[in-house]
């Protein structure tokens, strides 16, 4: 399963909408698909899942505010950890 279907999948899990039907680039917060639990929810499993503690200051709407946007983050972290 590549890393954007994989994001979906736990995103439709803790989502109270149908969120296997959002795009890549449709807002998680902003249109309702998930709402404030749900992202801390998110922000757990993604450092559980990809082994990375995740900043304060890393949670941002360019940073979690879409699919597409998270899997660029967590790209971002795993070439970060490839360069150690």
């Amino acid at each position: 399963m590549d890393l954007r279907n994989k994001i979906r999948s736990f995103v439709a899990s803790v989502s109270s909408s149908a969120a296997t039907d959002i795009d890549n680039d449709d807002a998680l917060l902003d249109t309702g698909v998930i709402d404030s639990v749900a992202m801390i929810e998110l922000v757990v499993w993604v450092e559980e899942e990809f082994g990375f503690s995740i900043e304060i200051d890393e949670l941002t709407q360019d940073n979690f505010g879409t699919i597409d946007r998270l899997a660029k983050f967590i790209e971002s972290h795993d070439s970060e950890s490839a360069k150690r």
